[in-house]
């Protein structure tokens, strides 16, 4: 039956009524937090402590919310809640608790956040609530660390995901992982040919690999990180050559394709966005080295908007899928 709407929702009413996920996700909560109130006699000669939030027997906490009925009490008061003498009588009648008048005493002064001499619904939820995350995070500190012995060995040769395997030209394997290390691997038995750390450079640590291509006829590496950067490397002594940066997105899956008499490498790059980016740039290595000159630096950096002032550049943009592209096929 629908609670009546001239007065208050009790305890019963206030369970049964119909609940979100949102709301059903807070009460799983709740239902950890919510214990009933117990006395437990550290010694014989003691008092006992008392508490609201101790887990022994969280089986009886429905039980006692009910007798405690403090929306109940609260709707006859007019919205007063239950009164110290009317807690005392929860625990020496209903608890079963006897000779600890003092510690309820206190125990209701710290429930009466509002010191209005009563106890409401909210006060005694909020001060449940602050109790259990009191505990929880006492126990967290005091958790100690395990370890699984004996240790688990692990000879792969990549620790983070792999994100990239291409077939190279002369018929070995190519493997990156998103923390940039990238194996050559012998296709005779798999062993392990040269290697190499790609997004590491001298003005950070490192940056994570989005994807990789190897052009052998050009002899180049094109590496393409989270920093919306192309980062190209030579393939025979693994250097950096050059950095292309400042791209409108990430590039998240790419393909290159060389034209070797022209010099010219086209390359196709997708991002989360749906967007295909066509980049062309013509006699790569005089390009990248005006690059070098103007620069002055060792390895240059240039934006996209400074490469595409040369006349070797060109860079076209256009919107294709709804959703992030996950494979460029040649």
């Amino acid at each position: 039956m629908a609670p009546s709407l001239d007065r208050p929702q009790t305890v019963n009413e206030f369970r049964d009524r119909p609940v979100s996920r949102r709301e059903r996700a807070q009460k799983a909560k709740t239902d950890q937090i919510v214990n009933h109130v117990v006395g437990n006699p550290l010694h014989r000669d003691r008092e006992r402590r008392l508490s609201v939030t101790d887990p022994t027997d969280a089986g009886k906490v429905a039980t006692i919310l009910q007798r405690m009925n403090i929306q109940t009490t609260e709707c006859r008061l007019g919205g007063k809640g239950l009164s110290i003498d009317e807690f005392k009588l929860v625990f020496e009648k209903i608890l079963g608790i006897n000779n600890a008048e003092r510690q309820i005493e206190r125990l209701f002064k710290k429930i009466d956040t509002s010191a209005d001499g009563f106890i409401d619904w909210d006060e005694f939820c909020s001060y449940m609530q602050l109790e259990y995350a009191e505990k929880e995070a006492v126990g967290k500190r005091g958790a100690t660390i395990k370890f699984v012995i004996p240790a688990i060995q692990s000879h792969a040769a990549h620790r983070e995901e792999i994100i990239r395997l291409r077939v190279l030209a002369d018929g070995n394997l190519m493997t990156v992982s998103k923390d940039g290390q990238m194996f050559c691997w012998k296709a005779k038995d798999l062993t392990i040919d040269k290697s190499m750390r790609l997004g590491i450079t001298e003005d950070r640590s490192k940056c994570w690999v989005t994807d990789c291509s190897i052009v052998s006829s050009m002899n180049r590496i094109f590496a393409f990180t989270g920093d919306r950067e192309i980062l190209i490397y030579d393939s025979v002594s693994l250097e950096l050559y050059c950095r292309i940066t400042n791209f409108e997105s990430v590039p998240l899956r790419v393909h290159c394709y060389a034209v070797p008499l022209e010099g010219q490498i086209i390359i196709i790059l997708c991002d989360g966005l749906g967007c295909i980016s066509v980049l062309s740039i013509k006699r790569l290595a005089d390009t990248i080295r005006e690059w070098k000159n103007k620069t002055n630096d060792e390895i240059p950096i240039v934006t996209l908007s400074e490469a595409l002032g040369s006349s070797t550049v060109k860079f076209f943009r256009w919107k294709a899928h709804d959703d992030w592209v996950t494979e460029v096929y040649s």
